[in-house]
């Protein structure tokens, strides 16, 4: 759903990220950290057998790239939208800010509902950040509610649209509702909207490596001085330890799937 208003104030933001080039992610690192591919190849045996469990994605595409033609909410005519790279830049700024205002008090927690129903219709989760994924779009990292996971596990909710606001067709921000899950026959705003269905555990797990690279790239283009992507490895490894486990989990099961085939 999209929405006419004024942008909220700013305040500092990311930048949009890529991923790592294929030649400087993943094999070569672990294979250089002996201290935890031990560990890693242990656990990756446990870990097969629980590898099919269907979890929610605890990432989504937002919007989805490309041009579409959208109906904005109060309006009669529709609206012809591109999501840019710097949108989510400006995403990140102001769920940022929404956040810091909800934690003194005065305001409320960023979240998803079912429906486009509000509060009233329950919390389906939170956005965690947004960020730029050049084949999907703007994506969010979400964290659901009891209830949003319930309804994606259980099929009754599997449509997205987002809420967000602009200005002169300009993305200028958010407001605490950042959109819906929706019900069979509720339209998203977007029609090529993808679905969002149950994962696997090892999906997840690829999701989360995929991020882990994200922010490693991340780190290596904002530093100033420039450091090198070991050392960027090791900055992100520390800062996002969940995310690095996984990237663990799945180098450790190729390894052990090339152990197999020789």
């Amino acid at each position: 759903m999209l929405r006419d208003s004024l942008t909220l104030p700013a305040v500092e933001a990311g930048q949009p990220t890529g991923v790592l080039p294929r030649q400087t992610a993943g094999a070569d690192l672990l294979v250089g950290a002996p201290h935890w591919r031990c560990f890693a190849l242990g656990f990756a045996g446990s870990f097969l057998e629980a590898r099919d469990t269907l979890t929610p994605p605890d990432e989504i595409v937002w919007q989805p790239r490309g041009c579409s033609i959208l109906y904005c909410a109060g309006r009669e005519d529709r609206v012809i939208w591109t999501p840019q790279p710097g949108d989510a830049s400006v995403a990140n700024r102001d769920l940022s800010l929404m956040r810091a205002v909800a934690a003194a008090g005065r305001g409320t927690m960023p979240f998803f509902d079912f429906s486009h129903q509000g509060h009233l219709g329950g919390v389906a989760g939170h956005p965690v950040s947004f960020f730029w994924d050049p084949p999907r779009g703007i994506c969010c990292q979400v964290s659901w509610s009891a209830a949003g996971e319930a309804a994606i596990l259980s099929g009754s909710h599997s449509g997205f649209s987002p809420e967000w606001v602009r200005r002169n067709d300009e993305f200028t921000g958010l407001r605490p509702n950042c959109g819906a899950l929706l019900g069979p026959g509720e339209e998203s705003a977007f029609a090529k909207m993808p679905l969002i269905k149950p994962i696997s555990a090892l999906q997840r797990a690829e999701l989360r490596r995929e991020r882990f690279l994200r922010l490693v790239d991340k780190r290596m283009r904002s530093s100033n001085p420039s450091i090198s992507l070991v050392a960027a490895f090791e900055i992100v490894q520390a800062e996002a330890p969940e995310l690095f486990a996984a990237y663990q989990l799945v180098e450790a099961l190729a390894i052990e799937r090339r152990q197999r085939v020789h």
